[in-house]
């Protein structure tokens, strides 16, 4: 069988390179989402807008996520974020810094000329607190709110081929900036015949519509732990099983396919405290002794990777 990851053996910098692409994040996971009304979720609980549930999905897979930070209202410009941009006080950098607006650009009348410009120069200052440059910045575009009650009072055809306009620019921008982006605007269209993604409003998204979003948005995402990189795309092994959970003394592993592969327990640190190889030939479940560790009750995560592909990450709790 072939060492795999021999250069981790000799550097705890090593990263899977699996899924390059995309923005890559490391807990604990930061946001910082700019906008308006879409981004603040206007019309529904704070919990359903679409930053909120994005760092609730990150949570749920197993990565510490802050809670994001928003700079948003409902009505805003982009010139109206550019001022309040200017006086906020930033954190040193973001992993994640998400930038969606424009629509009341189009709804105010106002010029392209002039959203292409702020836009610019809302994304200067976006690549500069991104943690990795414009490697940490997305755009979402603008959705469609002729597909809604509101917007069928309005000339929908219109609004749809004035969004259709800022969404170029914006897709354009973000283009020339390397930066990421979500394109979101089809699913805005869905809105008449599925009224369950309009809000009560009905003008903003549903908590159902942003879940979507946040959907297209993780498959962007990659993490790193320990030096390893997750990628966005990966595909866990469904009929994997790491138990049981809390454990004691030992970890079992068992899996359909016959997993040749390593086995890498992390603390809460983010240091590396156990890793072994898995291969062809040991029993199933196969046995990860613990014991002479001397554990301390907490959380650990664990990572089961192969040299070709990741196979699954998740947390286990030690009992005592």
């Amino acid at each position: 069988m072939k060492k795999i990851l021999l250069a981790f053996l000799l550097s705890s910098l090593y990263q899977i390179t699996l899924g390059q692409n995309g923005i890559t994040v490391t807990p604990p996971v930061t946001l910082l989402a700019l906008g308006d009304s879409y981004t603040i979720g206007q019309g529904v609980p704070q919990l359903e807008s679409w930053p909120f549930q994005l760092m609730d999905s990150i949570t749920k897979r197993g990565m510490e996520a802050r809670v994001p930070e928003v700079i948003a209202q409902t009505g805003w410009r982009t010139d109206n974020l550019l001022k309040a941009m200017d006086g906020y006080n930033f954190k040193p950098s973001y992993d994640m810094v998400a930038v969606l607006i424009g629509v009341n650009n189009q709804f105010q009348g106002r010029s392209t000329e002039d959203y292409a410009r702020d836009l610019s120069f809302i994304l200067d200052q976006a690549v500069e607190l991104g943690r990795n440059g414009n490697g940490s910045v997305l755009m979402l575009s603008i959705p469609d709110y002729a597909f809604t009650l509101f917007g069928q009072d309005r000339d929908p055809e219109k609004i749809s081929e004035e969004i259709d306009l800022f969404n170029q620019i914006n897709n354009e921008i973000a283009q020339t900036y390397g930066i990421t982006y979500i394109d979101i605007t089809d699913v805005s269209r869905w809105g008449l015949d599925q009224p369950d993604l309009v809000a009560s409003d009905d003008l903003h998204p549903s908590g159902k519509m942003y879940a979507i979003w946040v959907t297209r948005i993780l498959k962007e995402l990659n993490y790193v732990i320990a030096g390893f990189k997750i990628p966005a795309n990966y595909q866990e092994d469904p009929t994997l099983k790491v138990f049981p959970n809390p454990f004691d003394l030992s970890l079992f592993i068992t899996s359909a396919r016959q997993l040749e592969a390593n086995f890498i327990l992390i603390d809460n640190t983010g240091r590396i405290i156990h890793r072994m190889e898995l291969t062809q030939d040991m029993p199933q479940p196969s046995e990860i002794i613990l014991e002479h560790l001397d554990l301390n009750a907490g959380t650990y995560r664990y990572l089961i990777f192969s040299d070709e592909y990741f196979i699954g990450t998740g947390t286990v709790v030690k009992s005592r």
